[in-house]
């Protein structure tokens, strides 16, 4: 981080001297091209200084869903925060958990991916408050060019649960206009 930190004061020190250089010049102004290129590069260095942060950053929260990966059987309530994907072989809902949990054994942020390879007949809509058990498992990196995890990740899903038993709770969590979109579909 620091380097690019370097790399952008550099850039835009340069930007700026050319600049100012260029103001003496009517027709044909070099120094403003080269001037444009610096502020170019400085942004350009700002922006892979923000992404080498944010890929360092990732730290886990007491209370995270990823602290709580692999343990055998966890019950935790959440909500539906994106329409049901369901296909021929199986049904995923992505699942963000509430904050408020009755037990200290219990996750208390995070967003979680749940996968049901059989068909469910409770009809899940977004929005709906759920009571959800089962095992929390890493999502699946597929390596090679596309990683799933990765996919997941930048949605902020860090843990999966495949054939978790859930249970529709009364009340709606979400937004009313994505609710009033989707429903439009």
């Amino acid at each position: 981080l620091p380097l690019c930190l370097m790399l952008f004061g550099l850039s835009m020190a340069g930007g700026i001297f050319f600049h100012l250089r260029g103001r003496k010049y009517t027709l044909d102004q070099p120094p403003k091209k080269i001037s444009r290129m610096f502020f170019c590069a400085a942004f350009l260095t700002f922006g892979m200084g923000r992404g080498v942060q944010d890929a360092g950053m990732h730290r886990t929260i007491p209370g995270s869903i990823e602290n709580f990966i692999g343990e055998e059987r966890i019950s935790f309530t959440g909500t539906i925060t994106a329409p049901p994907t369901v296909t021929s072989s199986r049904t995923t809902l992505r699942v963000t958990v509430d904050s408020e949990q009755g037990s200290p054994d219990s996750p208390t942020a995070g967003k979680l991916l749940l996968v049901f390879y059989s068909r469910t007949d409770t009809d899940f809509q977004y929005g709906n408050r759920v009571r959800v058990s089962g095992k929390t498992i890493l999502p699946p990196d597929t390596g090679g060019s596309f990683s799933y995890r990765s996919y997941l990740e930048r949605d902020g899903i860090t843990a999966m649960i495949n054939n978790p038993v859930v249970e529709l709770l009364p009340g709606f969590g979400g937004d009313p206009l994505p609710a009033a979109i989707y429903r439009l579909r």
